[in-house]
Order: C-alpha cells, then structure tokens, then sequence
C-alpha cells in the first residue's frame, strides 16, 4: 500500500511572491511620488541649502543608520524597500501618513512634524541622496517601520502593523550582499549620457526592492534583489509641462544594466499619481488617440492653406483614432527637438477640419506654438467662432474626430532632417504620450 502523500509545506508560488512584491512596489512608488511633492500632502518646502550645499548620504550609509535606529525597538529588521531623493529643490513630508498614503491597516506617526529634504542644485548622478526613506519589517510582531534618514539623522514616519497587512514579508532577503547606490549611478553612467550631456541640474530618485526567496515543498523560487535609477528635470512638486526621463534597472548585486528606458520626453503629468484608495486611474492617450504619417507643404497663402503662413514650412498629420471622450481640452500638442526640448522656431499648431470635399474648411482649435495646453504651463487653445464652429461649437468639450489635421507652422526654415517630433499629451482623464518622428 502506497504511503500516504504528505500535506504540501506552507509557502508562496512564484505568482503570490511576485504579487507580494506589486505591492511593495506600489507602496514603493506611492512613497516615492509623495516624497516628490506630485501627490498632495508632500509639498514643496521653503528654500533651506546653505551655500556649501547639502549634506548627502549613500544608501550603505543611510541604511547603518536606519538599522541602528530600528534595533533600538528590539528584535531582528529586515530592508524590504528603499527610496533615495536628490531634488534640485527642498521637499517637504507629510504628518498624516495614514490617510496619504491611504492604507487600512493601523498606523502610528511617530513625528508630527518630519524634516523637509533640503535642496541640492550639485551633482545628481553620484548614488549619494539627500534623503532615504528605508521600509523595515519585522516578522515576529508584523510590523513595517518607515524611516527617514536625512544625514545622520533618522525620523520614524510612522509603523504600519498587522499580519493580515503583511502576509509572508518575511520571504524578503534584505540588503545582504547588495551594491552601494554610487556604484548603481556609476553602472548606468554610459546610459545615462544623453540625459547628463544635456542637463547639469535635475532630480534623482533611486528604488532599491529586495530579492526574495521561498521554499515550497523541494523547490525554491527567487527573486533577485534591484534597483530601478530615475532622472528627470520635470518638477516633481506640480503636475505641468513636460520634460525628459531617463531610467534604467540595475541589478542589485552583480551591477549588470538589465533594463535601459534610455533618455525620452515625457509629460510631467505621467509621473504624478494619485493614493489608490482616491483616484480614478486616467486613460492611456495611446489607446485612445493615433496620428497618421506626416507630411511636409509649404504655404502659398493663408486662405488656401488653413494653419500655414504664406512661405512657411508646415507639417501635416491626419488624425487616424480618436476614441470617445477626446476633446480638445484632452489633447495638448507640441513638437520636440531631437534633444527632447520644445522646437521654438514653432509659429502656431491648429487643428483644422476637413469638409467632405477633403479640403480644410476651418480650424476649430490653434494656438502659437512651440506648445499647446502642455499641463496648463503653455498657451491653451483658441477657439474657432465662425462656420462649423458658430454658436459655440467648438470648444474645450468638442470632440476631436478622425479625418481632422494637425497642422505644425514650423516657420520660414527648411526642417527636414532635423529629428522633430509631434508629440500629443494626455490631458484631463487620459495621461501619457502620443509621438510621430517628422521626416
């Protein structure tokens, strides 16, 4: 008779274990974007650097001095996350953690006042922060301890207990065996060139989550330990405009780049989210909105060209989907330079509707380039009053619609071969980026 076959050993299949950590890296990236100031409740906190600048820590540094305060409660802590900031201007952080981040689970804030991140206007790209927040738990009470470590100083923002909020946290690794933060920024430097060529001052936010390792009857699963490299000049204390990124994963032990995003423009908007518990996910532009191929005229006059200038070069791109719900208040255009800043020799951007006979009729929305309604930091759209558009037709509630062209005056100077871009941003319920090289 065949031996009974004995129960499975308690643990995590490798889809549990990689939803354990979504949520560490949810809780990560909230954290991290409240530190930013891009969600409400962290906020942008009154000049403080001296002229000698900051003083900046590594993560290794950071950390020594977490685990020192956290052992001072007793009992054995373990990193499971880490976020490291080095913004080009002050931070402040919020008192009422709870409700920020918008967690169930208890929590106790230990400061009621924390220290703002100061300033630092030098250099970015050196792994040393000018401040750490360190996610620390312990399995025998089921805590995770927040702490801020500015300098040598460490604040506790508060502790999040229940085993029911941490379920297997315990399967974290830690910091063990893993590299300092200056030599992540230096593994990613040659990466990173485009982005530092073009930018001597921006802001530096570095992730480190740690591998995880789980027995399950005779196998084990990992899950190794990494580091995601953010650098961006948008400001991350306001939701507007548009600017560049660059990012990249490191391994957090052998250092190898396995994920270079490169360097590319983005809408300072799509770096901004909000607590779930709040926020209504927006739309991605990209599922809902689509340009066609551009192509180059020259205008002859300024009645039988519709958005270009008599003389002027003038890019125009049809608009192939435009899903319910796009209205010109959702869209705002603009064209880059190859460099991922806007085109300034830009006249004005229309969009320009096409009567049945295919000819452009008249422009609903157009304003003076090189953006239009960018997060509310360019010029927003004027409205057409006259044919299609009488009685109040054309509006920020009109809809955009397949078959209209978007017009790009770009001016009197050939810009073939130049590496531009049209670039629509999501606005309103949609966020993110729309883009067609122009030839």
């Amino acid at each position: 008779m065949a031996e009974p076959t004995p129960p499975p050993k308690r643990g995590l299949s490798k889809g549990a274990l990689v939803g354990i950590v979504v949520v560490v890296v949810v809780v990560v990236v909230v954290l991290a974007l409240l530190l930013s100031g891009a969600i409400p409740g962290f906020k942008l906190a009154g000049s403080s650097s001296s002229s000698s600048g900051p003083t900046t820590t590594s993560f290794r540094s950071a950390l020594m001095t977490a685990n020192s305060s956290a052992a001072s409660r007793g009992g054995t802590w373990t990193v499971v996350a880490a976020i490291g900031v080095d913004s080009v201007a002050p931070l402040g952080v919020p008192s009422d953690l709870a409700s920020t981040l918008g967690v169930s689970c208890p929590v106790t804030n230990a400061a009621s006042s924390p220290p703002s991140l100061p300033a630092d206007t030098g250099a970015y790209t050196t792994g040393d922060q000018t401040g750490w927040v360190f996610f620390l738990f312990q399995t025998a009470s089921s805590t995770l301890l927040l702490s801020l470590v500015i300098g040598s100083s460490v604040t506790t923002l508060g502790t999040i207990v229940g085993s029911s909020c941490f379920t297997d946290f315990s399967y974290f690794t830690g910091a063990v065996g893993v590299i300092d933060s200056p030599t992540v920024t230096a593994a990613v430097a040659t990466d990173a060139a485009s982005f530092t060529s073009q930018l001597s001052e921006a802001t530096s936010t570095l992730f480190f989550l740690s591998g995880a390792s789980i027995t399950e009857g005779t196998s084990t699963v990992t899950l190794g330990a990494a580091w995601n490299v953010m650098y961006t000049n948008c400001s991350l204390s306001t939701e507007s405009g548009s600017g560049l990124e660059f990012t990249a994963t490191v391994n957090a032990t052998t250092g190898a780049v396995t994920t270079n995003g490169g360097t590319h423009a983005i809408a300072c908007t799509d770096i901004a989210i909000e607590p779930p518990s709040t926020t209504t996910p927006k739309t991605p532009l990209d599922s809902a909105f689509l340009m066609g191929d551009p192509s180059l005229t020259t205008g002859t006059s300024t009645t039988n060209n519709i958005g270009c200038l008599s003389g002027d070069y003038c890019y125009n791109l049809v608009i192939m989907q435009a899903s319910a719900g796009v209205t010109f208040s959702s869209l705002g255009l603009e064209v880059h330079t190859s460099s991922g800043v806007p085109y300034t020799a830009t006249v004005s951007i229309s969009i320009v509707a096409i009567d049945s006979s295919g000819a452009a009729s008249t422009v609903p929305a157009s304003c003076a380039g090189p953006q239009c309604d960018v997060g509310g930091s360019s010029p927003g759209w004027t409205y057409g009053t006259t044919g299609p558009c009488a009685s109040g037709a054309c509006g920020p509630t009109a809809s955009a619609t397949v078959y209209m062209t978007i017009t790009l005056d770009l001016g009197l100077s050939n810009p073939t071969g130049s590496g531009l871009q049209a670039i629509a941003v999501g606005e309103g319920s949609f966020s993110g980026t729309v883009s067609v090289n122009l030839p």
